[in-house]
C-alpha cells in the first residue's frame, strides 16, 4: 500500500469515476456520460436544499426540494473528457425532462459520489424535520 504524504501527489490525484448511462428517453441509443462529483460539488449541491434567510435577528432555514435532481444531474453529466456540459443556471431546463431519464442519471451519479438513497432520504428528512422543529406553527 502506497502512503501518500506529498500534499503535491495528493492535490494531483483528480480521477474522478464516471460511467455511461443510457438515455432512450433522449433518443435511440442516447447515452451520456455520468461522473461523481468531487466534494466542493457534493457540498453546493446539499447546500442548495436549504433556504437560508435572516427575519429580524432569527436564521430561517427551509428545505428546498424544488427541482434537486435536475439539479444534482447538471453537476454529474459531462462529456468524455469530464469537463460539466451543463451550468448549473441550466437546471430549470434540464429538469423539464423526462422523470425517467432524470432519476436514472441521479442514481448513477449518487452511486459513483458514495451516496446512497437513504443518505439522500436522511439529508431530506432532517431538512424537513429542521423546518418543522423551527416553524411558529409548530
Amino acid at each position: 500500500m502506497a502512503v501518500l504524504n506529498d500534499k503535491s501527489k495528493i492535490l494531483s490525484m483528480v480521477q474522478l469515476k464516471k460511467q455511461l448511462v443510457d438515455v432512450p428517453e433522449w433518443g435511440k441509443d442516447a447515452q451520456v456520460w455520468v461522473q461523481e462529483l468531487t466534494a466542493s460539488e457534493r457540498d453546493e449541491y446539499e447546500q442548495s436544499l436549504t433556504n437560508v434567510r435572516q427575519k429580524g435577528r432569527k436564521t430561517e432555514v427551509t428545505p428546498n426540494f424544488i427541482n434537486s435532481k435536475a439539479r444534482f444531474a447538471v453537476k454529474c453529466i459531462v462529456d468524455e473528457k469530464g469537463e460539466r456540459i451543463f451550468q448549473d443556471a441550466e437546471a430549470n431546463k434540464l429538469g423539464k425532462l423526462s422523470s425517467l431519464a432524470i432519476n436514472r442519471i441521479v442514481e448513477v451519479g449518487y452511486e459513483l459520489s458514495g451516496m446512497n438513497k437513504e443518505d439522500v432520504e436522511d439529508l431530506e428528512e432532517n431538512l424537513s424535520s429542521a423546518q418543522s422543529e423551527d416553524s411558529p406553527s409548530s
